[in-house]
């Protein structure tokens, strides 16, 4: 019994669409998750997610792979190409209801309404999750000695001056070109020091480490390695999929902020 409801005929064919009797479009999750593709060979979780039902298929890992076998499984019988129409006519049928004669014009009024930004804001502070505050670490208070910042990526310029403007701070920007040299050097500085605030921002495909890993040669583990020779010093705040707090070390206080 293959674990996984996505990759069930059953469930949707049977359920979804005969018992329920929904008409609309079925996605799959991210057919690069691990727990499905570590089980199948290259290219069958999209073969599965077609002759389970679904009508379209969210990041195929391996396209060229996944075409072969859906081709070959035509010729085999086991999917059917009347099956692959009905998937193509849904599409088709959902691409004409909100299809427009002329693309509408662009209104920033409506689009980006004040109250919408509220409530944006409203849903990514709730969201903020203090998984651990080991000796009451947070919250921070103000010293004479600056507390050390350090983050890598590119999108936590916002996180930096909200900090500035609560705690006196040094900050440290780490990135895939920062040396060898310089990770040691300033974990030799940081060594000792009781609060180091350390942000986490994996960028790539689903923010998951071991995809980041995969496509490009892991360019993170340099400061995942940092954080943890630093790690019991630290206040972590995780950005972004937090699924990869399972890679970071036990800290003092750690904060899982998604967005």
């Amino acid at each position: 019994l293959f674990p996984y409801t996505t990759l069930f005929r059953s469930i949707l064919k049977g359920m979804l669409r005969t018992e329920l009797g929904f008409k609309g479009l079925l996605f799959t999750d991210g057919l690069g998750m691990k727990g499905v593709t570590d089980k199948l060979e290259p290219g069958e979780p999209e073969l599965k997610a077609l002759q389970a039902g679904h009508d379209i298929l969210l990041c195929p890992v391996d396209v060229s792979q996944a075409v072969a076998r859906i081709k070959q499984a035509i010729k085999d019988g086991t999917l059917h190409e009347a099956e692959i129409d009905e998937h193509v006519e849904r599409i088709l049928q959902a691409k004409s209801k909100v299809s427009f004669a002329a693309p509408p014009a662009y209104n920033k009024q409506i689009l980006q309404r004040a109250g919408a930004k509220e409530l944006k804001k409203q849903l990514y502070r709730a969201a903020i999750t203090l998984a651990r505050n080991e000796n009451r670490s947070i919250p921070l208070r103000n010293s004479d000695t600056p507390i050390p910042v350090l983050t890598n990526g590119t999108g936590l310029a916002t996180f930096i001056e909200k900090l500035k403007t609560h705690l006196a701070i040094t900050h440290h920007h780490l990135d895939m070109h920062t040396s060898p040299e310089a990770y040691k050097a300033l974990e030799a500085q940081l060594n000792g020091h009781p609060v180091i605030i350390i942000a986490v921002d994996i960028p790539g495909q689903s923010g998951m480490i071991e995809m980041q890993a995969e496509l490009n040669g892991q360019p993170t583990s340099a400061y995942i390695e940092l954080i943890k020779q630093l790690g019991k010093q630290a206040i972590l705040v995780l950005f972004g999929n937090p699924y990869n707090l399972a890679h970071m070390p036990d800290s003092q206080a750690t904060i899982v902020a998604y967005e």
